[in-house]
């Protein structure tokens, strides 16, 4: 099972992309490892959704549904909310 640190689903198709490009950086001989545990504490994530979501948040026209799992979610969010 792969997510990230907010406990979202990542989607197939990134993650076979990650490990066909793990395979490629150890046939140029680097080491790669898999991570068992989240490489970042949610909390500190924050702010930098905060930031991205501003952000996206003031683009028109975009079907949310179309996007990737991520993005989707955290783009409901705060037009759900109200000051």
């Amino acid at each position: 099972m792969y997510g990230f640190a907010l406990g979202l689903p990542v989607g197939d198709e990134p993650v076979a992309a990650v490990e066909h490009a793990g395979r490629l950086l150890e046939e140029a001989g680097h080491q790669v490892s898999t991570l068992s545990q989240d490489v970042f504490d949610p909390i500190g994530l924050i702010p930098f959704l905060n930031v991205i979501n501003a952000g996206l948040s003031e683009m028109d026209g975009i079907d949310w549904d179309l996007v990737e799992p991520t993005t989707g979610p955290l783009m409901r969010r705060p037009r759900r909310s109200t000051a």
